[in-house]
């Protein structure tokens, strides 16, 4: 019966995470494609959704975790264009994505955009 709690438990956390990463998805794609200006506000709510969504999924699915993680580097990287800050939570993902090995990552959407950064960053230091 606990096991049954748990399960149940860690469920509704991974389930009411992709609820908030999904409102942050839309409050930011509103926001980039639809509003006439940048709303720097609906930007942190944007982060807020996301940061959310981690603190449900953490110890209960890392790739989730990461997910959410991903999307708050790239809009660091893209939108806020604070470089250190996006450098830092994409290190995050890539150190979240060797926990999942041997699972081949290399074709999921969120690793490759994590890495491709992360690539840029290197490539800029040389």
């Amino acid at each position: 019966v606990q096991g049954m709690k748990e399960d149940s438990c860690k469920n509704r956390c991974i389930s009411e995470s992709l609820q908030k990463r999904m409102q942050g998805d839309q409050l930011f794609e509103f926001s980039i494609k639809e509003a006439e200006d940048l709303d720097i506000n609906a930007i942190w709510q944007v982060i807020d959704f996301y940061s959310e969504s981690i603190v449900l999924t953490r110890e209960n699915d890392v790739e989730q975790e990461a997910i959410s993680l991903t999307r708050i580097g790239v809009i660091y990287h893209k939108v806020l264009l604070q470089k250190t800050k996006a450098k830092d939570v994409l290190m995050r993902v890539l150190q979240l994505a060797q926990t999942l090995q041997p699972r081949n990552l290399s074709e999921e959407k969120w690793f490759k955009e994590a890495s491709s950064i992360i690539e840029e960053y290197q490539k800029q230091a040389q």
